[in-house]
């Protein structure tokens, strides 16, 4: 199975606790998604996620009532599989340059 990103790991997670709905906004023909928490779901992401198959849409109602999200068992075992990027420690200690500014402070 393709490793899933940690955007995608983020979205299935949240769509295996509680599924969620894939709807339109009417006037504007967009095309929204979000998690049972009623938190946005990055839709890019739930589009690659339903093209490979780790999330499937209930077509029986239309977008515009809400279609209902569910995780397949191919996106439980992505899920169980993933194992997150990791950052390099050195990263996390080093001063953002704008710290370093306030600091030493301004010279013009």
């Amino acid at each position: 199975m393709p490793k899933i990103t940690d955007s995608q790991y983020a979205v299935l997670a949240r769509l295996s606790a509680s599924g969620g709905t894939r709807y339109v906004i009417s006037r504007y023909g967009v095309l929204k998604a979000m998690d049972k928490d009623r938190a946005t779901v990055n839709v890019a992401t739930l589009n690659a996620l339903i093209k490979r198959g780790l999330v499937e849409v209930d077509t029986t109602t239309s977008l515009h009532q809400g279609q209902r999200l569910h995780v397949t068992a191919a996106g439980q075992r992505a899920l169980a599989q993933h194992k997150p990027a990791t950052m390099p420690a050195r990263t996390a200690a080093v001063t953002p340059p704008a710290t370093k500014q306030a600091a030493v402070g301004r010279t013009r």
